[in-house]
């Protein structure tokens, strides 16, 4: 497995590296998505990140979901892994493995989401910046989402949900 440095792609050791994702829907049906600008790349995908040794899966997207968005969630049912090859995004030599669970707010919503895409309001010192914003149900599609494996995710939440949200 790799281990990220300073969250700087170009210090991404190859091999493989575990991402998890939580994919939430609120009650005025909207899924949360976030628009990313990290290296010169603007990427929409879900809230989540690599995996640290000595978690789980579903401990990643808890720890991601509070580092990332200060929201405190329970990781529930899982809904998909990635069975495709999909390399990290900055890097041809790293493999991703992407695993997506639907995830609930353990208490009220926080989130300073947008609803434009790309209106970044977090930036850091490694070129990244960050903005979560909400998309209607009936608007949300894979056409939403940038990578290989977070498209497919979302073509499996669509069909597997559609009539329950």
């Amino acid at each position: 497995m790799s281990e990220k440095h300073s969250g700087n792609p170009n210090c991404e050791q190859a091999g493989i590296n575990v991402r998890a994702y939580g994919i939430l829907v609120n009650a005025q049906k909207e899924v949360l998505v976030s628009d990313e600008y990290y290296y010169g790349k603007l990427i929409t995908k879900f809230p989540g990140g690599g995996l640290k040794v000595g978690e789980t899966t579903r401990d990643c997207v808890t720890r991601e979901w509070m580092e990332e968005l200060d929201q405190a969630v329970l990781t529930q049912q899982h809904l998909y892994t990635s069975d495709i090859f999909q390399t990290f995004p900055f890097r041809n030599d790293v493999q991703v493995v992407a695993v997506y669970y639907l995830v609930q707010p353990v208490s009220t919503i926080k989130l300073d989401a947008r609803r434009q895409p790309f209106d970044f309001s977090i930036q850091d010192d490694v070129g990244h910046k960050m903005a979560v914003r909400w998309v209607e149900w009936e608007l949300f599609s894979e056409n939403n989402m940038t990578l290989a494996a977070d498209k497919i995710a979302a073509s499996v939440l669509k069909r597997q949900y559609g009539n329950l949200f």
